[in-house]
């Protein structure tokens, strides 16, 4: 069964303390936790009626009943208990009204001496009706005196945009109980092993910079760091004169160019194109010393401030709700101006500090801190809100150092949020969203170096050193097999046009683990900006680039393919590692990525050959965006099976997440599982995936891809359902092929490459085939539909080199053949396993097809 999981978040760190004689023998300090007591009801109501009632208690006679009786958050507080700021433990047992379905939410308030509210820590939410337990760790804020057990029934949680639904709702709560976590676990109510000690933060983050500057590149040496004046050296040849001069060339150009103008509307480009203007503009100040690039970053910062030229906070949609202040771009900008300010101090008067200090104040900084307050989801989603937005200010605050009085809030907060964002990487470094969007961890490694040189240039705080572990050397070898020669994305989910990649953050990573690889991988994958939506990132790049790491090529030291188990559970198959061609890669995932960039495309193939896109994933966004089409979001829109033309099954956050409140998310993840996965250079490789539980009205659904080098793809699908239906595989092509009566077609690519295609049914339903096209989004697809309660659909496909000679597959005596440049391919799918083999070279796949899961 699917239970819901909610990972708390702590960001104090106190140490444990005593509290008041009301204690009981357990350390319980809820009075009455169980309603037995005879005595009025001890909770007060606020906008909701609170009353003892004897309705399914979870223990004993009675339990606790919360009605709202409004629409602005009805609520139901416990008697306040005396506290002192540490470690405590709380339990509640809760459930929902049926007759008020929605949900519930557990919170501790706290207050001072005064009985002013000082914060609260969120514990969990529940939609059950039966009774669930909410229990966890509370950390008791430093002046807090009391606290109070806090009950929301509620309907639907916040919507991505900030709407509000129905908000009356009832529950029932039951077997309250808060201690310090000490007693709790001489209680038995909870162990050491599950809430381990926190270790008290030593770094006192309001300390002044040490010298300007002292981010990315230091005023004086530091050892293991850059200074200006290896910096000014290291320009004089290699790689990085080429990446200084491409540098400095732009900074010129910028010199002549009027300001950067956003408007009504700060999206991504333009606070991309203004950032890296005031950022180019300040290191070849730093570098020259010339003051015509001084007064182009602060003309540049001038207008970012200027509210009738600029989005007040950088809004990057004119349509934003009011309650939510602090958007992507604010990170965005806050980390671009933050980090100029640090290289141009020392240039800089006193009056034109304080102005940039002002203006990122007023712009940036007050914003964030509001969105803080109000707990609003944008500062604590694990996405790339996250980097973006928390690093982003944190980066600011690093750079303003001394000069802000907030400065120690935005670098403590930062480094504790983005160590739990962190937590969202797989094992092997699996990214949580879709594959294009995994650029964004551009930001998470910005603000991992900028942290680096902070505290390394503090002598009395350890270095840091993130880059050099989990999840960042794995998520970049997550990332080689998620690129395609000669440098695109694997693109599936939510995803831009087909630009080439952009691999900024990689040159840091490959320095910080000495990873000749992931030097190679850099190297092997650089485009200027125009091929890249100007994403480019020159600055980065110069430097963090180790110019004494030797580029290492995979061949031979990474397998041709390998199957992820996490998240998005990405898997690729290619010929060879060239970074410029290979003769075939067939790619696809089985997993859903986190739903702001996924798409229904659990199970999803694609097929590149020789560079060019042969069997491809529609490029585009959703129709919850501006220009995007439910077309390329549906699961009609993928290389999937579809039945009675429904969607799959989505596994949405059951609460939305707030500022150190997680969301609360289904558990396990919905989702395909491994049944099998194999791979071999020398023969490709093959994965089944089991994909049942992402549909409905199904028994069985499993897809099996086999890749036999050097260009042959075979994906067997078969699925049985409950009744019978329509069941339709699209495959969509990259041009507009149409299929012969024996459901043979050929893709042709833009550069001469071919794919022959061939479409069967292996039992007797009898399949038809069609070329169609999407309504909105125009794109071409192959439809194989048969109608029916079950359908095994054989798709065969082989990779052409420009020039070659094209063949045809061919059926006969119970298997179907193609003949290759190295020898004649055979298929044979039989009751128990599916064979590729090929005759000359004596090379081949035979899968059991009813294997037995392998996770």
């Amino acid at each position: 069964m699917r239970v819901l999981l909610a990972v708390a978040v702590l960001l104090a760190f106190q140490v444990d303390g005593a509290v008041g004689s009301s204690r009981s023998r357990t350390g319980n300090l809820v009075q009455d936790p169980g309603l037995e007591s005879e005595a009025a009801v001890n909770w007060q109501g606020s906008s909701a009626a609170v009353t003892r009632v004897n309705n399914r208690p979870h223990s004993g006679r009675h339990c606790l009943y919360v009605k709202d009786a409004s629409d602005s958050y009805g609520q139901g507080n416990s008697a306040a208990m005396a506290v002192v700021p540490g470690h405590y433990y709380s339990e509640a047992w809760l459930r929902v009204d049926p007759k008020s379905p929605g949900l519930i939410t557990c919170d501790i308030q706290f207050f001072d001496r005064d009985n002013k509210y000082l914060s609260s820590h969120w514990m969990g939410v529940s939609d059950s009706r039966n009774w669930t337990r909410i229990r966890g760790r509370v950390v008791v804020p430093s002046g807090a005196v009391t606290a109070s057990i806090r009950l929301l029934p509620a309907g639907p949680s916040r919507e991505y945009k900030g709407n509000v639904g129905k908000l009356r709702g009832a529950c029932f709560g039951d077997d309250f109980y808060f201690s310090t976590l000490k007693d709790a676990i001489t209680a038995g109510r909870a162990t050491g092993d599950e809430f381990p000690g926190v270790v008290a933060d030593p770094v006192d983050y309001d300390t002044p910079a040490p010298m300007r500057p002292h981010l990315y590149v230091t005023a004086r040496k530091v050892p293991g760091l850059l200074s200006v004046a290896e910096l000014r050296q290291a320009i004089k040849s290699g790689h990085r004169k080429l990446l200084w001069d491409k540098v400095r060339k732009r900074a010129d150009a910028d010199l002549e160019a009027e300001p950067i103008v956003a408007g009504t509307d700060a999206n991504w480009i333009v606070c991309n194109d203004a950032s890296q203007r005031i950022l180019r503009a300040s290191l070849a100040f730093l570098v020259t010393a010339d003051d015509r690039y001084k007064e182009s970053a602060l003309q540049q910062i001038a207008v970012t401030f200027d509210t009738d030229k600029w989005p007040e906070h950088w809004r990057d949609d004119p349509g934003q709700p009011r309650n939510l202040p602090a958007g992507l771009r604010v990170g965005q900008l806050c980390a671009g101006i933050g980090l100029a300010y640090d290289w141009l101090h020392a240039g800089l008067t006193v009056k034109e500090r304080k102005r940039i200090v002002a203006g990122l104040d007023r712009q940036g900084i007050q914003p964030y801190l509001k969105t803080v307050r109000q707990g609003n989801w944008q500062v604590a989603v694990l996405d790339n809100f996250m980097p973006n937005i928390v690093g982003g200010v944190g980066l600011a605050g690093m750079g303003l150092a001394e000069d802000h009085p907030d400065s120690d809030f935005l670098v403590r907060t930062a480094r504790q949020r983005m160590k739990i964002y962190l937590s969202v990487f797989g094992p092997e470094g699996e990214w949580n969203e879709s594959v294009d969007y995994s650029n964004s961890v551009r930001d998470t490694v910005e603000f991992y170096s900028g942290l680096r040189y902070w505290t390394t240039v503090r002598p009395d705080v350890s270095n840091d050193t993130t880059l050099a572990e989990h999840p960042f050397p794995q998520f970049c070898r997550w990332k080689m097999y998620m690129t395609l020669p000669p440098g695109r994305a694997a693109k599936m989910g939510n995803c831009g046009t087909q630009q080439r990649i952009v691999l900024p953050f990689v040159p840091a990573i490959a320095a910080a683990n000495r990873d000749g690889v992931l030097q190679w991988f850099y190297l092997n994958y650089r485009f200027p900006p125009k091929q890249t939506m100007n994403c480019r990132d020159y600055l980065m790049e110069l430097l963090t680039f180790d110019n004494t790491l030797k580029p290492v090529s995979p061949e031979g030291r990474l397998p041709h393919g390998h199957a992820f188990s996490a998240n998005t559970m990405c898997v690729s198959s290619r010929t060879s590692w060239s970074p410029k061609a290979t003769r075939c890669v067939v790619f696809g995932k089985g997993g859903a990525a986190y739903e702001i960039h996924g798409h229904h495309d659990v199970g999803q193939v694609c097929i590149d050959g020789n560079g060019e896109r042969l069997i491809v994933e529609q490029v585009g966004y959703d129709g919850g965006y501006i220009g995007g089409s439910h077309d390329v979001y549906s699961a009609a829109g993928h290389n999937v099976l579809t039945f009675n033309g429904k969607d799959m099954i989505t596994d949405p956050p059951r609460s939305r997440v707030c500022f150190d409140q997680p969301e609360i998310r289904n558990w396990p993840a919905l989702r395909s599982r491994w049944l099998a996965r194999k791979f071999d250079d020398r023969r490709g490789g093959y994965w089944m995936l089991d994909s049942t539980k992402v549909y409905e009205d199904v028994k069985q659904v499993r897809r099996l891809v086999v890749h036999l080098n050097p260009g042959v793809v075979v994906v067997l699908d078969t699925a049985t359902l409950l009744k019978p239906g329509e069941i339709s595989l699209n495959w969509h092509t990259a041009d507009k092929c149409r299929p012969d009566q024996e459901g043979q077609f050929v893709v042709r690519g833009k550069r001469g490459s071919r794919l022959a295609a061939r479409v069967t049914e292996t039992g007797k339903a009898r399949l038809s085939l069609a070329r169609r096209e999407h309504k909105h989004s125009k794109g071409s697809y192959v439809e194989a539909s048969v109608r029916g309660d079950r359908c095994s659909i054989l798709s065969l496909f082989c990779v052409f080199q420009p020039g070659e000679d094209l063949r045809n597959w061919k059926s006969s005596a119970g298997k179907w053949s193609i003949q290759t440049a190295t020898g004649t391919v055979d298929v044979r799918v039989s009751d128990t396993a599916l064979s590729v083999n090929n005759r000359e070279a004596r090379s081949g796949w035979t899968i059991p097809l009813q294997p037995k899961p392998k996770d």
